[in-house]
């Protein structure tokens, strides 16, 4: 059995159109995200600084409306506007460019993984984010729980802590 050199996940002895071959040396990966790392390192990394920096300006503004929702109901006058469900809409409207453009990537990865049968960090990180990011639509349209209950920060602190383990097992 061999493993992906990119993220390290066993890859089943099966032969799948990811493959790849350098110097005579047969690779194999568990998804094209991870072929095109490895083949195009430097190209992928710029690619992934910029969407860093996107999805860190766009996750402040979640952060700041976020903040009176996490204080108790007694500390709403520290915060002279009221945004109402005006805030819940903007975090939602970030929180969806983040999840599904931002985020695609780990999506392709995650279906690219089933699909040759081998289960990869990003399935995981979907799995963390998009439950959250549901949950947290349903509040805003049914509008069924409290409004204060939204959790659009969640998915892209998990997608920072994943970026982090990643960075610090492959340096």
């Amino acid at each position: 059995m061999q493993n992906d050199p990119v993220c390290g996940i066993p890859i089943e002895g099966k032969r799948n159109n990811m493959g790849y071959a350098d110097l005579e040396i047969p690779y194999h990966f568990c998804s094209n995200q991870c072929k095109s790392e490895f083949i195009t390192p430097f190209r992928e990394q710029k690619k992934l600084k910029i969407k860093v920096a996107i999805s860190v300006a766009l996750t402040i503004p979640i952060i700041i409306f976020s903040i009176p929702q996490m204080l108790p109901a007694q500390f709403d006058g520290l915060f002279p506007i009221s945004f109402g469900h005006f805030s819940n809409y903007l975090m939602m409207t970030l929180a969806t460019l983040l999840q599904f453009w931002i985020g695609w990537r780990f999506y392709r990865g995650s279906w690219e993984g089933i699909k040759v049968k081998a289960l990869n960090p990003d399935i995981l990180l979907v799995l963390g984010t998009t439950v959250p990011y549901i949950y947290s639509v349903i509040v805003v349209i049914a509008t069924i729980f409290p409004p204060r209950s939204v959790h659009f920060e969640t998915p892209e602190e998990v997608r920072q802590a994943y970026n982090e383990m990643h960075k610090a097992l492959n340096p």
